[in-house]
């Protein structure tokens, strides 16, 4: 559970990882919870200063949340042409936020995915998708205390005819 929590492993994953460890030990009973969210609550009803388990927020990630667009124009002088930085300063979100109703923010949900590889030799790798917000600054939103890994996309084998209606 201390990886799950520390590593900021998701419920989903974090139940497979149970899954796994069940199938393929050799003990009776399991040691582990049924589930993630059992263990986690588990641990949350634990107060002992020298355990410490409970999910905690990120201070870094939520102080740089912005809840309402920034007007800021950079402009490339030689050619005339606005510069975006962010996608919180852009027209469009700018625009948006004035047809939300008061007490009302956008939020903007990105998900990605890159390839990686998982071995040293970069024989084995694989595409993991990940959520981030686009509400936090760039540099925040690219640190790893921003980003939650949902899960891998699967691989498509390549069958080698790319006309048939399989591929």
């Amino acid at each position: 559970m201390e990886l799950i929590v520390e590593g900021n492993i998701s419920n989903k994953v974090g139940d497979k990882i149970i899954k796994f460890f069940n199938r393929h030990s050799n003990l009776e009973k399991s040691p582990l919870p049924k589930s993630t969210k059992d263990g986690k609550d588990y641990l949350n009803q634990i107060s002992s200063p020298s355990i410490d388990f409970k999910e905690k927020s990120q201070p870094e990630v939520a102080d740089n949340f912005v809840h309402k667009g920034v007007v800021k124009v950079l402009q490339d002088t030689e050619s005339e042409t606005r510069i975006y930085g962010e996608p919180y300063e852009c027209d469009w979100w700018l625009e948006t936020e004035k047809l939300l109703p008061p007490m009302n923010n956008l939020l903007s949900v990105i998900l990605y995915s890159d390839a990686t590889t998982f071995d040293g030799i970069g024989k084995t790798s694989g595409h993991p998708v990940f959520l981030t917000l686009g509400n936090l600054p760039n540099q925040i939103r690219n640190s790893p205390e921003s980003k939650v890994l949902l899960e891998f996309l699967p691989k498509i084998q390549d069958s080698g005819v790319k006309i048939s209606e399989a591929f």
